[in-house]
């Protein structure tokens, strides 16, 4: 299944993967997200490896029952040939003292190897 803007980047097609990409992830629909990736998917989420799309939808369905106010920004950091760089900005919500706050974390996630068909290898 092809997934456009297909690789090589330019800026603007680098631009729309990036925003195509934000809007599935705050979908929270652990199976459309899961689609978007190869069968062969290779995920690293801090101390968790995950290999496949059953491995990514299982741990999406998981982040997403604890994270109900989940909320995802990205932004393109670099961009050459096949590969995507961005800059995450992820808001979960936090309980301190009763009081419910939201605080944002930011993170430099890499998304490299993409297929010929636009879905990306390596989500880190």
């Amino acid at each position: 299944m092809s997934r456009p803007p297909l690789p090589p980047f330019d800026e603007q097609t680098a631009i729309e993967k990036v925003r195509l990409a934000e809007d599935g992830w705050n979908s929270r629909d652990a199976a459309k997200v899961a689609l978007a990736y190869t069968i062969d998917t290779r995920w690293r989420n801090r101390a968790e490896f995950l290999i496949g799309r059953a491995e990514a939808e299982a741990f999406l369905t998981r982040k997403w029952h604890r994270e109900l106010d989940y909320r995802l920004i990205k932004e393109l950091w670099a961009f050459q040939g096949n590969r995507i760089a961005v800059s995450l900005c992820l808001r979960i919500p936090r309980q301190q003292r009763a009081v419910v706050s939201c605080l944002w974390q930011r993170e430099l996630g890499i998304r490299r190897g993409w297929a010929d068909a636009g879905a990306p290898r390596k989500y880190q």
